[in-house]
């Protein structure tokens, strides 16, 4: 008989897959523009500089706006409210600039927290209120100058695993997202004083208002890997009832 329940929870787990997202509909895409007026500072005194957006009174919780998150090829979720970006510091590990051409390569380590509101798009609720993301860069990065297309054009790809947060647990509407990778676009930048930026020694790099944007894009777990996983908890859960 136990072995006849069993079954039936391993073909609801395998029906509640091909039905629908059982285990959380699963985010491909964070779209949004933020306003930092530092993305690279070198601290007083102090050497190497850090990849970092720092608002002009010093702190790392930048605020974001027109933040949108994609699921199944729908936008349809936005983060309101208060919004906020808050990255740490990435330390410098060499300069690799040449002819005019900035090109800085940075550590790993630092931590990443989004909180704000999200808002369901199609019926208008706030659905949470909080952290909603925490994540670590998983890998050491580069930052560069889109030159000579672009001059002070500053772009960089950071990648990031996933340590907490609303979207880990799925506390927001079964909301989701995988390890991502955050790529930050700043035009029109240049070094403190005014001038053109041509190395990362010159001193902090400021970002033009109204020119920055992050996107975020995550992968979504093979359908083999949403199934197993399902199956697993619908057989731990029938354990758990003595099933």
């Amino acid at each position: 008989m136990a072995g006849t329940k069993s079954f039936c929870l391993v073909g609801f787990a395998v029906m509640s897959i091909m039905a629908g997202p059982a285990l959380g509909a699963y985010i491909t895409d964070i779209s949004m523009v933020t306003n930092p007026k530092y993305i690279y500072k070198i601290p007083v005194g102090q050497t190497p500089g850090k990849f970092q957006l720092e608002t002009s009174a010093g702190s790392t919780n930048v605020t974001i706006s027109l933040v949108h998150m994609r699921v199944n090829e729908v936008w349809g979720y936005d983060i309101v409210g208060t919004a906020r970006y808050n990255l740490s510091g990435s330390n410098l590990l060499s300069d690799n600039s040449t002819s005019g051409k900035a090109l800085g390569h940075f550590d790993d380590g630092a931590t990443l927290t989004i909180s704000g509101s999200i808002k369901n798009l199609s019926t208008g609720s706030t659905i949470y209120t909080g952290t909603i993301l925490t994540a670590t860069v998983s890998d050491e990065f580069d930052m560069y100058e889109d030159e000579p297309l672009n001059p002070n054009w500053m772009h960089a790809h950071q990648n990031f695993t996933v340590t907490g947060g609303a979207l880990s647990t799925g506390e927001a509407e079964g909301l989701r997202i995988m390890d991502f990778v955050a790529h930050y676009s700043f035009k029109l930048c240049t070094v403190e004083g005014g001038t053109n930026i041509q190395n990362l020694q010159g001193g902090n790099i400021k970002a033009s208002l109204g020119n920055g944007s992050i996107q975020i894009a995550a992968p979504t777990p093979e359908p083999g890997t949403l199934g197993l996983l399902a199956i697993a908890g619908m057989v731990g859960l029938g354990k758990r009832r003595g099933l």
